[in-house]
Parts: C-alpha cells; structure tokens; sequence
C-alpha cells in the first residue's frame, strides 16, 4: 500500500494543489473497508479545467486525475 502516484476520482469535492487526503482501502469483493488507510498529498489534478497534453476531450468532464505522494502510513 502507498505505492501508487495518481488516484482517479469524482470531481465533486474541490481538490486543491497541497490537499492532504486520508485514503481508505476498499475490498469490492466483500465491499468492506479494510481498515488500513494512507496519507497522501495532492501533487497535481488533471481535470476537464486542467487538461492533459495529449487531449482535453480525454477524461468524463465529472471525474479528476489526482497525482500524490505519500505523506505518512496511518496504518
């Protein structure tokens, strides 16, 4: 866990450049919460008001690509 740099989220929250977020591992399979968590801050957001080099018609205008880096195991 936290070796991941990007996380693909809904843009329904406001993401900021420098946001700290508590990410919650989620099991589909049982859709239970795990209960291990990591700290990661927000590096860099693609989104349809901050688009791609390769194309801005490439991501669903609701979702945001976030970059992050690892801040702190939490658990």
């Amino acid at each position: 866990m936290g070796t991941r740099t990007h996380e693909l989220r809904r843009n329904d929250r406001g993401y900021a450049i420098g946001d700290v977020l508590d990410l919650r591992e989620f099991d589909p399979h049982s859709q239970i919460f795990s209960g291990r968590t990591v700290r990661v801050e927000v590096t860099a957001i693609t989104s349809i008001d901050e688009p791609c080099a390769v194309s801005d018609e490439a991501l669903d205008p609701d979702f945001c690509i976030l970059s992050i880096r690892l801040v702190a195991p939490k658990s």
